[in-house]
């Protein structure tokens, strides 16, 4: 049997204290110590229903009102996919992209108050292309001390702690906690089942922090 680790504190709930527990056992009691700073958001386990994308038969339609922004390997990717010249993709002033001052710089085309590429059909006509931001929704992933139940910020560090809780190695540290957007309404699949929720976990951390891992020693 494995070694259980004790925690500094009892700052997370049962059923973290006194035993060996699973990765999703762990996040859970992780969520718990945070769910009230997410109101939004809601808890991904083995018992989650699988997200399917509603396209045309969805009531909200995450195309509609959010403003995807994008970082300059999204962009490259897009441009390269798609075939499109740079003004039709981003948002541009005089033919020259918008840029911001943040990590994502810049914001996909919009029009009539939905992105560019959503299709008549409810489907993304640059589903291939799409950016990160589209291919992470309506999933993320935060981080949690086990020590503490605190929230703490993602680092190359912590990114490798929680890659590592996945393969079932380390003690007390970083525990990933996947979370999804209640306003989506596409979660009505059958539960994901342990394997297949340690895969998008799996999955999610990857494309969610790719450029934490690139930052990574070989």
């Amino acid at each position: 049997m494995a070694k259980a680790f004790p925690l500094r504190n009892r700052a997370l709930p049962d059923p973290y204290h006194g035993g060996v527990v699973s990765l999703a056992e762990r996040s859970r009691a992780a969520w718990a110590a945070i769910a009230a700073r997410f109101g939004g958001y809601g808890f991904v386990g083995p018992e989650t229903p699988a997200f399917r994308c509603l396209s045309s038969a969805c009531p909200v339609n995450c195309c509609r009102p959010f403003t995807v922004a994008l970082d300059a390997e999204d962009l490259e990717r897009f441009l390269r996919l798609s075939g499109l010249p740079v003004e039709s993709v981003v948002e541009c002033e005089g033919g020259v992209p918008v840029v911001l001052p943040l990590a994502e710089p810049y914001v996909l085309a919009r029009e009539g108050g939905a992105c560019r590429f959503l299709g008549a059909d409810g489907r993304c006509t640059q589903y291939e292309a799409r950016p990160t931001a589209c291919r992470l929704y309506p999933y993320q992933v935060v981080f949690v001390d086990e020590g503490t139940g605190r929230l703490i910020a993602p680092s190359p560090e912590r990114v490798r702690e929680a890659m590592a809780a996945l393969e079932g190695v380390g003690g007390v540290g970083t525990v990933p906690v996947l979370l999804f957007h209640r306003a989506c309404p596409g979660f009505v699949g059958e539960p994901l089942g342990e394997v297949a929720w340690l895969r998008l976990l799996r999955d999610t951390l990857s494309l969610q922090f790719r450029r934490m891992f690139a930052e990574q020693p070989a």
